[in-house]
């Protein structure tokens, strides 16, 4: 599996608004990897939700093509 790796390019994305809560320890993580590569908190977010459900390995197949 590829490395989590941090995209710092500049692009609007059409998007949903939803309140999510983040562990403590999560979140700072999080806030620090969004200050350390120059990029707002929810690009960071965003990108390791993809990265996530793109190596998801889930028990039915389908379910990456059921999301799409």
């Amino acid at each position: 599996m590829d490395k989590f790796r941090i995209i710092s390019e500049s692009e609007k994305l059409s998007s949903v608004n939803r309140t999510i809560r983040f562990k403590a320890d999560i979140y700072e993580k999080f806030l620090y990897l969004s200050e350390s590569h120059h990029i707002t908190f929810n690009k960071v977010i965003n990108q390791a939700l993809e990265y996530a459900l793109d190596n998801l390995e889930e028990e039915s197949s389908d379910f990456k093509e059921d999301c799409q």
